[in-house]
């Protein structure tokens, strides 16, 4: 009976997001009740490509800010941009919106917390959706890439990566996630020649001197100063705490240290992993790649906010989620989440917009979960040394 209504909820919370995902659609491409920046830096992107123009350049009279991903993806959206208007938002909008609901929906949950991780999803999912962001897609990626591993599809599983890779490259963090499998140089040797390979598409629009020039355009890019976002933990300590930024360094050298440390734990007990280990690892890539990314912005949140769902409810899952955990869990989903809706407390709203908190709330999890892992880890080295 349970398991009947579960299945309900999570077909009413489907129709729930893709109506939402349809208003957005008449908003933004049918009535133009909002300007659409986003879009149409996507669209130009691919006719800068085929016109051999430069790729990551300002073009005021197109669009305000940067193109900041990947060249490959310029190129990945030639169909949707050779569509016309306004069925080329709507497939945008609803493949992004399908694919998130696709892979909650498989992630390996019960029923009854997917349609909790649906239903919670609502906030950040319906703001991205609102801005037609890539977080979407890069979100259903990552955890595609831990679906297909899951279900013994490698192959899948580097292709996820590699395609989240080609729209930003952070996207390819899940790629570390081979480590823990069977056959796992196997995977990694085929992710890096279907790296290289779509890294050479453009040459089919393009001479391979400009391909090159665009990679280069893309590295000086994402290495310069233009890319000042506060939402990531460095734009807290520089905007609110006021660090000196030239301390950046040391700021992502800590966070590769945690990523490092945790893989290696993971990697070292890859015999005993089960899948809802494997699964608190996708949850701290999924928040730290917020929590140290300097491009972070308030829709990149999506994957904070999944990631933290997916921890907290495959705790709840294995009925380990202890009273502080479920505390720390609301306290943080709310600031994360809720605060930056329509639903957060006008006052508290107003500090995050002045001190840049999030990322503090993205951080805490990230470090409970990575303290969690090093726990297990020492515990299992005892039992075995007891034995």
């Amino acid at each position: 009976m349970l398991h009947g209504s579960a299945d309900s909820i999570i077909k009413l919370l489907w129709v729930i997001h893709l109506a939402m995902t349809t208003l957005t659609w008449l908003q933004l491409g049918v009535w133009r009740q909002r300007p659409n920046n986003n879009f149409a830096i996507f669209k130009s992107a691919y006719l800068h490509l085929v016109n051999h123009q430069p790729l990551h350049t300002p073009y005021p009279n197109e669009y305000f800010d940067l193109f900041l991903y990947h060249p490959v993806f310029a190129l990945f959206f030639a169909p949707i941009t050779l569509l016309p208007a306004p069925f080329d938002l709507f497939i945008w909008l609803f493949g992004s919106t399908i694919a998130f609901l696709w892979t909650i929906s498989h992630i390996g949950l019960e029923k009854k917390w997917i349609a909790w991780v649906l239903f919670l999803s609502i906030f950040d999912l319906s703001k991205n959706i609102l801005h037609a962001q890539t977080n979407v897609l890069i979100a259903s990626g990552m955890m595609a890439t831990f679906i297909f591993f899951e279900k013994q599809k490698p192959t899948q599983a580097v292709i996820s990566t590699v395609l989240n890779f080609c729209i930003k490259g952070f996207g390819a963090i899940t790629g570390l996630m081979a480590l823990f499998y069977p056959q796992s140089m196997r995977s990694i040797v085929q992710g890096l020649l279907a790296t290289a390979l779509f890294m050479c598409l453009p040459i089919l629009v393009v001479s391979p001197s400009e391909c090159v020039q665009y990679y280069a355009d893309w590295l000086e890019l994402l290495r310069g100063d233009t890319i000042t976002e506060p939402f990531s933990l460095m734009g807290f300590l520089t905007f609110t705490c006021h660090v000196d930024k030239q301390n950046e360094s040391y700021v992502l050298l800590s966070g590769g240290t945690l990523l490092m440390l945790y893989t290696l734990s993971m990697w070292l007990q890859k015999s005993v992993l089960t899948s809802k280990r494997r699964a608190y690892f996708l949850a701290f890539l999924l928040l730290w790649v917020v929590v140290f990314n300097r491009a972070a912005e308030s829709p990149t949140y999506l994957m904070a906010s999944t990631g933290l769902l997916l921890w907290f409810f495959f705790h709840k899952q294995a009925a380990t989620a202890s009273k502080p955990m479920t505390a720390l869990f609301v306290v943080c989903f709310y600031v994360i989440a809720i605060l930056p809706s329509d639903l957060g407390i006008p006052a508290l709203k107003s500090l995050d917009k002045r001190y840049f908190f999030r990322p503090v709330f993205a951080f805490i999890p990230l470090l409970w979960l990575f303290f969690e892992e090093i726990k297990t880890h020492v515990q299992r080295r005892k039992a075995f040394v007891n034995q």
